[in-house]
């Protein structure tokens, strides 16, 4: 489990990109990526080790409102391999058109096993997560509001995927309950043993002919306190 203490304004870390920031110190990612016709923009945190055993988050919670049909934006934790091949397991909340079909903000869970994608996928449209009985947030599933609101407050959820010791399966919690959902060990090779990266990270995505999407609160991080989005360990 990570246990250092870190505070990320996604949001500051977007507009750095934006503007070109380059020398980025250790630990703070930025990256831009073309699928086709969609661009991919990622800014967040990564902490790499031997042997990491899982990753917690406090994620803010903000109401996403102008996400194109062909967008998507939202904010995650993920535990990751890249040898002999990229493995991850993430988790976190989104808007996706594409996927839901809809406007709205959802809770989300993926995981591969291949550098290209082409194994695993969100939520539970393939095998891989098992929900536990009596779920109430489960992998796709709305956030209602109310949402944090500018200057005001900002309401959170917090998230953690934990290796458990004895099976090697992960589990994915949520806020302070036991483990609610299963990813089981047989579906990786070395997520079997442990993570050698966990990661903090905001993204969007959006085609070219159409405007980015905001990330977060889409307000500067100077502005701190219930005006930022913030993602906090």
């Amino acid at each position: 489990m990570a246990s250092m203490r870190m505070l990320v304004f996604v949001t500051m870390l977007f507009c750095l990109f934006k503007v070109g920031f380059t020398g980025a110190p250790p630990g703070i990612k930025f990256s831009t990526s073309n699928s086709g016709s969609i661009i991919k923009i990622r800014a967040g945190y990564y902490s790499k080790a031997i042997l990491w055993h899982g990753v917690k988050a406090r994620f803010g919670i903000w109401d996403i409102n102008d996400v194109d049909p062909l967008s998507s934006s939202g904010v995650y934790l993920a535990a990751t391999n890249q040898s002999p091949g990229l493995e991850m397991i993430a988790a976190g909340f989104h808007v996706n058109p594409s996927l839901y079909h809809d406007n709205k903000l959802h809770f989300f869970t993926y995981w591969t096993t291949r550098n290209d994608y082409s194994t695993g996928c969100y939520n539970t449209l393939c095998p891989g997560f098992v929900i536990q009985p009596g779920e109430d947030l489960f992998p796709g599933v709305t956030i209602d509001p109310p949402y944090s609101s500018y200057g005001v407050r900002e309401l959170d959820l917090t998230i953690q995927i934990k290796k458990d010791e004895k099976t090697g399966d992960w589990s994915l919690y949520k806020q302070y309950r036991t483990g609610e959902r299963i990813l089981p060990k047989t579906l990786f090779k070395s997520l079997a043993s442990h993570a050698e990266t966990i990661e903090w990270t905001g993204f969007v995505s959006h085609d070219r002919k159409e405007r980015s999407p905001s990330m977060g609160s889409a307000h500067h991080a100077r502005e701190l306190n219930y005006k930022a989005a913030s993602i906090e360990d």
